[in-house]
Protein backbone atom coordinates (compact mmCIF):
# COMPACT_ATOMS: atom_id res chain seq x y z
CA UNK A 1 0.00 0.00 0.00
CA UNK A 2 2.79 2.32 0.87
CA UNK A 3 4.61 1.48 -2.39
CA UNK A 4 1.46 2.14 -4.41
CA UNK A 5 1.03 5.55 -2.85
CA UNK A 6 4.69 6.38 -3.45
CA UNK A 7 4.46 5.44 -7.13
CA UNK A 8 1.35 7.50 -7.59
CA UNK A 9 3.05 10.50 -6.01
CA UNK A 10 6.07 10.19 -8.36
CA UNK A 11 3.86 9.99 -11.45
CA UNK A 12 1.91 13.05 -10.34
CA UNK A 13 5.15 15.01 -9.70
CA UNK A 14 6.59 14.15 -13.09
CA UNK A 15 3.40 15.22 -14.87
CA UNK A 16 3.35 18.54 -13.03
CA UNK A 17 7.03 19.24 -13.82
CA UNK A 18 6.53 18.46 -17.50
CA UNK A 19 3.58 20.81 -17.65
CA UNK A 20 5.61 23.65 -16.14
CA UNK A 21 8.54 23.41 -18.65
CA UNK A 22 7.92 25.77 -21.62
CA UNK A 23 9.08 24.71 -25.04
CA UNK A 24 12.15 26.54 -26.39
CA UNK A 25 11.12 28.78 -29.32
CA UNK A 26 12.76 27.90 -32.62
CA UNK A 27 14.54 30.85 -34.27
CA UNK A 28 14.26 30.72 -38.04
CA UNK A 29 17.56 30.77 -39.98
CA UNK A 30 18.44 34.20 -41.39
CA UNK A 31 17.72 34.58 -45.07
CA UNK A 32 19.92 36.56 -47.48
CA UNK A 33 17.88 38.73 -49.84
CA UNK A 34 18.40 37.98 -53.51
CA UNK A 35 20.57 40.59 -55.30
CA UNK A 36 18.59 43.06 -57.30
CA UNK A 37 19.76 44.33 -60.69
CA UNK A 38 20.60 48.04 -60.85
CA UNK A 39 17.94 50.14 -62.50
CA UNK A 40 18.35 50.59 -66.23
CA UNK A 41 18.77 54.22 -67.09
CA UNK A 42 17.34 55.47 -70.32
CA UNK A 43 20.12 56.90 -72.53
CA UNK A 44 19.89 58.96 -75.66
CA UNK A 45 22.47 58.12 -78.34
CA UNK A 46 23.38 60.94 -80.71
CA UNK A 47 24.65 59.47 -83.95
CA UNK A 48 27.08 61.49 -86.05
CA UNK A 49 26.82 60.78 -89.75
CA UNK A 50 30.08 59.31 -91.07
CA UNK A 51 32.09 61.37 -93.55
CA UNK A 52 31.57 60.70 -97.19
CA UNK A 53 33.90 57.90 -98.20
CA UNK A 54 35.25 57.69 -101.70
CA UNK A 55 35.09 54.49 -103.75
CA UNK A 56 37.82 51.87 -103.49
CA UNK A 57 41.40 53.11 -103.61
CA UNK A 58 42.00 51.13 -106.80
CA UNK A 59 40.15 53.92 -108.62
CA UNK A 60 42.83 56.35 -107.40
CA UNK A 61 45.83 54.40 -108.63
CA UNK A 62 47.34 54.18 -112.11
CA UNK A 63 47.96 56.44 -115.11
CA UNK A 64 46.21 59.80 -114.71
CA UNK A 65 45.54 62.62 -117.15
CA UNK A 66 44.27 66.03 -116.08
CA UNK A 67 43.28 69.37 -117.53
CA UNK A 68 43.18 72.76 -115.85
CA UNK A 69 41.50 75.94 -117.07
CA UNK A 70 41.43 79.23 -115.23
CA UNK A 71 41.98 82.94 -115.12
CA UNK A 72 44.92 84.85 -113.70
CA UNK A 73 47.50 87.57 -114.05
CA UNK A 74 51.24 88.12 -114.11
CA UNK A 75 53.07 90.14 -111.49
CA UNK A 76 56.68 91.22 -111.18
CA UNK A 77 58.90 92.33 -114.05
CA UNK A 78 60.25 90.79 -117.24
CA UNK A 79 63.56 92.68 -117.08
CA UNK A 80 65.11 96.06 -116.44
CA UNK A 81 65.30 98.22 -119.55
CA UNK A 82 68.62 100.00 -120.03
CA UNK A 83 67.02 102.29 -122.63
CA UNK A 84 64.34 103.67 -120.29
CA UNK A 85 66.06 102.79 -117.00
CA UNK A 86 62.80 101.22 -115.82
CA UNK A 87 61.52 97.74 -115.10
CA UNK A 88 59.29 96.25 -117.77
CA UNK A 89 56.40 95.14 -115.54
CA UNK A 90 54.06 92.35 -116.53
CA UNK A 91 50.97 94.29 -115.36
CA UNK A 92 51.85 96.97 -117.95
CA UNK A 93 51.97 94.37 -120.73
CA UNK A 94 48.75 92.42 -120.18
CA UNK A 95 45.34 92.69 -118.54
CA UNK A 96 44.35 89.10 -117.72
CA UNK A 97 45.69 85.64 -118.48
CA UNK A 98 43.71 82.53 -119.42
CA UNK A 99 45.88 79.46 -118.73
CA UNK A 100 45.27 75.90 -119.94
CA UNK A 101 47.38 73.14 -118.42
CA UNK A 102 47.58 69.50 -119.52
CA UNK A 103 48.90 67.00 -116.98
CA UNK A 104 49.96 63.36 -117.41
CA UNK A 105 51.55 61.03 -114.90
CA UNK A 106 51.17 58.13 -112.52
CA UNK A 107 49.20 57.90 -109.30
CA UNK A 108 51.72 55.63 -107.62
CA UNK A 109 49.31 55.11 -104.74
CA UNK A 110 46.22 56.99 -103.56
CA UNK A 111 48.38 59.59 -101.81
CA UNK A 112 51.24 60.23 -104.26
CA UNK A 113 51.34 61.38 -107.91
CA UNK A 114 54.37 62.01 -110.14
CA UNK A 115 54.02 63.50 -113.60
CA UNK A 116 54.74 66.09 -116.25
CA UNK A 117 52.71 69.07 -117.36
CA UNK A 118 52.51 71.56 -120.19
CA UNK A 119 50.89 74.97 -120.09
CA UNK A 120 49.73 77.41 -122.73
CA UNK A 121 48.40 80.80 -121.61
CA UNK A 122 46.60 83.41 -123.64
CA UNK A 123 47.49 86.91 -122.45
CA UNK A 124 45.19 89.85 -123.11
CA UNK A 125 47.49 92.70 -124.29
CA UNK A 126 47.29 96.08 -122.63
CA UNK A 127 47.54 99.11 -124.92
CA UNK A 128 49.83 101.49 -123.10
CA UNK A 129 52.91 103.57 -123.70
CA UNK A 130 54.82 101.25 -121.35
CA UNK A 131 53.56 98.14 -123.13
CA UNK A 132 54.88 96.32 -126.18
CA UNK A 133 51.42 97.09 -127.55
CA UNK A 134 51.70 100.87 -127.95
CA UNK A 135 48.94 103.24 -129.02
CA UNK A 136 50.31 103.16 -132.59
CA UNK A 137 49.83 99.38 -132.89
CA UNK A 138 47.03 98.06 -135.05
CA UNK A 139 46.97 94.61 -133.44
CA UNK A 140 48.80 92.85 -130.62
CA UNK A 141 49.04 89.35 -129.18
CA UNK A 142 50.90 87.65 -126.34
CA UNK A 143 51.19 84.14 -124.94
CA UNK A 144 53.13 81.99 -122.51
CA UNK A 145 54.24 78.36 -122.73
CA UNK A 146 55.66 76.27 -119.88
CA UNK A 147 56.88 72.66 -119.70
CA UNK A 148 57.67 71.05 -116.38
CA UNK A 149 57.32 68.23 -113.85
CA UNK A 150 55.51 68.00 -110.55
CA UNK A 151 54.83 65.88 -107.49
CA UNK A 152 51.38 65.95 -105.89
CA UNK A 153 50.35 64.78 -102.42
CA UNK A 154 46.83 63.75 -101.39
CA UNK A 155 46.63 63.64 -97.55
CA UNK A 156 43.05 62.24 -97.38
CA UNK A 157 42.42 60.10 -100.49
CA UNK A 158 39.64 58.16 -98.76
CA UNK A 159 37.37 61.23 -98.71
CA UNK A 160 34.96 61.92 -101.52
CA UNK A 161 36.38 65.48 -101.64
CA UNK A 162 40.10 64.76 -101.93
CA UNK A 163 42.32 67.79 -101.09
CA UNK A 164 45.81 67.96 -102.57
CA UNK A 165 48.96 70.08 -102.81
CA UNK A 166 51.51 69.97 -105.64
CA UNK A 167 55.01 71.30 -106.17
CA UNK A 168 56.72 71.55 -109.54
CA UNK A 169 59.26 73.39 -111.68
CA UNK A 170 59.74 73.99 -115.38
CA UNK A 171 60.95 76.17 -118.23
CA UNK A 172 59.09 79.17 -119.69
CA UNK A 173 58.80 80.79 -123.09
CA UNK A 174 56.89 84.06 -123.47
CA UNK A 175 55.98 85.64 -126.81
CA UNK A 176 54.49 88.96 -127.87
CA UNK A 177 53.81 90.52 -131.25
CA UNK A 178 52.61 93.96 -132.38
CA UNK A 179 51.89 95.19 -135.88
CA UNK A 180 51.41 98.73 -137.21
CA UNK A 181 50.93 98.94 -140.95
CA UNK A 182 53.89 97.22 -142.64
CA UNK A 183 55.84 96.96 -139.39
CA UNK A 184 55.84 93.82 -137.28
CA UNK A 185 57.69 93.63 -133.96
CA UNK A 186 58.11 90.30 -132.20
CA UNK A 187 59.76 89.58 -128.86
CA UNK A 188 60.43 86.40 -126.92
CA UNK A 189 61.69 85.65 -123.42
CA UNK A 190 62.80 82.39 -121.89
CA UNK A 191 64.07 81.12 -118.56
CA UNK A 192 63.43 78.80 -115.66
CA UNK A 193 60.27 78.65 -113.64
CA UNK A 194 61.89 77.73 -110.35
CA UNK A 195 58.75 76.82 -108.47
CA UNK A 196 55.10 76.17 -109.18
CA UNK A 197 52.94 75.63 -106.11
CA UNK A 198 49.30 74.58 -106.41
CA UNK A 199 46.56 73.62 -103.98
CA UNK A 200 43.13 72.24 -104.75
CA UNK A 201 40.65 69.45 -104.28
CA UNK A 202 39.16 66.64 -106.36
CA UNK A 203 35.49 65.74 -106.06
CA UNK A 204 34.59 62.28 -107.32
CA UNK A 205 31.77 62.97 -109.79
CA UNK A 206 31.94 59.55 -111.49
CA UNK A 207 33.98 56.39 -111.37
CA UNK A 208 37.65 57.36 -111.85
CA UNK A 209 36.68 60.94 -112.85
CA UNK A 210 37.21 63.93 -110.55
CA UNK A 211 36.49 67.64 -110.80
CA UNK A 212 37.41 70.45 -108.45
CA UNK A 213 38.94 73.90 -107.86
CA UNK A 214 42.59 74.87 -107.83
CA UNK A 215 44.80 77.85 -106.95
CA UNK A 216 48.27 78.13 -108.44
CA UNK A 217 51.27 80.45 -108.17
CA UNK A 218 54.76 80.36 -109.66
CA UNK A 219 58.13 82.07 -109.33
CA UNK A 220 60.46 82.41 -112.31
CA UNK A 221 63.12 84.49 -114.02
CA UNK A 222 63.84 85.02 -117.69
CA UNK A 223 67.48 84.82 -118.73
CA UNK A 224 67.32 85.36 -122.51
CA UNK A 225 65.55 87.91 -124.67
CA UNK A 226 65.07 88.22 -128.42
CA UNK A 227 63.47 91.04 -130.42
CA UNK A 228 62.88 91.01 -134.15
CA UNK A 229 61.38 93.94 -136.08
CA UNK A 230 60.61 93.90 -139.80
CA UNK A 231 59.65 96.98 -141.81
CA UNK A 232 60.12 100.61 -140.93
CA UNK A 233 57.82 102.68 -138.79
CA UNK A 234 56.94 103.68 -135.22
CA UNK A 235 57.64 100.19 -133.81
CA UNK A 236 61.22 100.07 -135.11
CA UNK A 237 62.94 100.79 -131.81
CA UNK A 238 65.46 98.04 -132.50
CA UNK A 239 65.72 95.54 -135.31
CA UNK A 240 67.78 92.45 -134.62
CA UNK A 241 67.00 88.79 -134.39
CA UNK A 242 69.78 87.55 -132.15
CA UNK A 243 69.23 86.06 -128.71
CA UNK A 244 70.69 88.18 -125.93
CA UNK A 245 71.31 87.49 -122.27
CA UNK A 246 69.28 89.75 -120.03
CA UNK A 247 71.69 91.92 -118.08
CA UNK A 248 69.52 93.02 -115.16
CA UNK A 249 67.21 90.11 -114.48
CA UNK A 250 63.97 90.42 -112.53
CA UNK A 251 61.64 88.00 -110.73
CA UNK A 252 58.08 87.43 -111.93
CA UNK A 253 55.09 85.27 -110.97
CA UNK A 254 52.00 83.86 -112.61
CA UNK A 255 48.92 83.46 -110.39
CA UNK A 256 45.74 81.69 -111.48
CA UNK A 257 42.55 80.17 -110.11
CA UNK A 258 40.21 77.79 -111.89
CA UNK A 259 38.83 74.29 -112.37
CA UNK A 260 40.72 71.02 -112.75
CA UNK A 261 39.41 67.73 -114.09
CA UNK A 262 41.24 64.38 -114.00
CA UNK A 263 40.67 60.81 -115.10
CA UNK A 264 42.54 57.76 -113.80
CA UNK A 265 42.92 54.89 -116.25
Amino acid sequence: MTRLALASALVLFASTAAAQVEPTPTTPAPTTPAPTAPPIEATTTVSTPPPEIAPAHDEKRGFEIGLRAGIGLGIGAALHSARTNEDIKLVDQGNIDVPFTLEAGFRLDPRLYLGAWGNWTWISPRKDSKSFCTEQADSCSASLMVLGAQVRFHPMPEMKFDPWISLGAGYEWAFDKATAGPVEAKSSFRGFQWMNLSVGGDYMVASRFTLGPYLSGSIGQWANYNRDVTGAGPLSVSSHGSVEDIGEKRIHSWISVGIRGAYTL
